[in-house]
């Protein structure tokens, strides 16, 4: 299982080149990731502190990945702050 930390969306502003004046927004935005552990399908409960998140990480998802680099089984996420 793996606990991924993002940022649902960011604006930047481009100073130079060819975009210069324009906004880029961007979605999604993976601040951390963290293996958390197997599970084999019995219930548990998995618990890191908050403050180990990246700070600007406002929400989480939770992937369930088969093993070895498998297919994504089951996901969730939550905002955070």
């Amino acid at each position: 299982m793996l606990l991924l930390g993002y940022l649902p969306e960011a604006t930047s502003k481009v100073t130079r080149g060819e975009n210069a004046g324009r906004e880029l927004h961007d979605f999604n935005i993976v601040r951390s990731v963290r293996n958390l552990g197997s599970w084999q399908g019995e219930p548990r409960t998995f618990s890191i502190p908050l403050s180990s998140m990246a700070p600007d990480a406002s929400a989480v998802a939770v992937l369930v990945q088969q093993r070895d680099q498998g297919a994504i089984v089951g996901a969730a996420s939550r905002t955070l702050r």
